[in-house]
């Protein structure tokens, strides 16, 4: 996403699947949604998130998605189970890309895991696809 912010031309859109957007992992909400999350561990994520942003440290806000301006955001659409460890992050980077002024929706699944929309079997992930395609067909259309 940084580089998507970045680059001299930039995307006409972007969708974030189950996106991991604070690279700190400090809401405390994981905690308590890491019971529910099949698919993610907190010391595997912490480690990767050192080993990405190195020696730069997790408040970069070139790497770490929580700490970048996101006025400038494409239209943006995130998908994010409510059983995922990342959903109250994905709640609170939408909320500021909004007020920022950025173009962006959150697509939920309530009973959705970490990247539901892998599961191309259920409802969910293909209702999920479906408004890929749309954006992708009409990348300036509406996403808010």
């Amino acid at each position: 996403m940084g580089l998507a912010l970045r680059a001299r031309r930039r995307p006409d859109a972007l969708v974030l699947l189950s996106p991991w957007l604070d690279l700190a992992l400090d809401d405390p909400a994981i905690g308590r949604r890491v019971r529910r999350d099949p698919s993610l561990r907190v010391p595997g994520l912490q480690a990767g998130a050192k080993a990405w942003v190195g020696a730069r440290g997790l408040d970069d806000a070139s790497l770490n998605p929580a700490r970048m301006p996101l006025a400038t955001l494409p239209p943006t659409l995130v998908f994010q189970g409510g059983c995922d460890i990342f959903f109250d992050d994905a709640v609170a980077f939408v909320s500021r890309a909004a007020a920022e002024g950025a173009p962006v929706r959150l697509i939920t699944a309530a009973a959705g895991f970490h990247v539901y929309v892998g599961a191309f079997w259920t409802p969910e992930a293909r209702a999920a696809f479906a408004l890929v395609g749309a954006l992708s067909r009409d990348p300036r259309g509406t996403v808010t």
